[in-house]
């Protein structure tokens, strides 16, 4: 995603995928220095643990496009695999 819209910039303006400090901690601890920076150039939202935040980010809330309808997260918490074993 940077390299295709050429730099951090789009990604650094997400406000969610406010890691848990797990996350945040497995991140620091096993990436590159090549990694840790292109991490860090994301910024604070991609790089502090969301309990640190004064207010909760907005959730993440995956939108699908299928046959032309937009589904919501309840509908997309059902699909199902192609893959998945019946």
């Amino acid at each position: 995603m940077v390299k295709t819209t050429g730099g951090p910039a789009l990604g650094a303006s997400v406000s969610s995928p406010a890691l848990t400090e797990s996350a945040v901690s497995l991140l620091q601890d096993n990436l590159t220095e090549e990694e840790r920076q292109l991490w860090t150039s994301l910024g604070p939202n991609w790089t502090h643990p969301r309990s640190g935040w004064p207010i909760a980010p907005h959730p993440c809330v995956p939108r699908l496009l299928v046959s032309g309808l937009e589904a919501d997260g309840q509908w997309f918490g059902r699909i199902r695999p192609s893959h998945a074993q019946v």
